[in-house]
């Protein structure tokens, strides 16, 4: 008598291709969940950039800027901390302006977290103009 073999494959085979399928699909699932994260941090930096951007608008119209710290929370609870300090104090002795460095910090809480992000710029402002009013200039005179 002669034994065939049937055709199909063997119970460990079967196992062996589902162990493989499973890892296959844990690692789609890992990567798929690591750009959702992605995303959903770089829309909270978005916001919080967008927040100090019309912040420092208000900071680069104002017609009296002055050096200082100012610290305000927006309706959406972002915390924006400005600091503006006078730089390049010996290289605009001799120059009719004055250069204002405005730094802002965009602070925020995510989860239990702190997270921070900064905008940082120039403006120049008029010396011989009494009280502080500020122009702003865009190019060299």
């Amino acid at each position: 008598m002669c034994l065939r073999r049937a055709d199909g494959f063997t119970l460990l085979e079967i196992l062996v291709a589902i162990a493989l399928l499973a890892i296959a699909l844990t690692l789609v699932f890992q990567l798929f969940s690591g750009s959702l994260n992605n995303i959903s941090a770089s829309e909270d930096y978005l916001k919080a950039a967008w927040e100090g951007e019309v912040s420092l608008r208000r900071v680069l119209n104002d017609d009296n800027l002055q050096a200082g710290t100012f610290t305000e929370v927006t309706a959406n609870g972002y915390r924006i901390e400005t600091t503006v300090s006078e730089v390049m104090k010996e290289k605009t002795d001799s120059l009719p302006y004055r250069a204002m460095e405005i730094d802002l910090a965009v602070k925020w809480r995510k989860g239990s977290k702190e997270k921070v992000t900064h905008l940082k710029t120039v403006k120049l402002v008029n010396k011989s103009v009494q009280g502080g009013t500020v122009h702003h200039t865009t190019g060299i005179r």
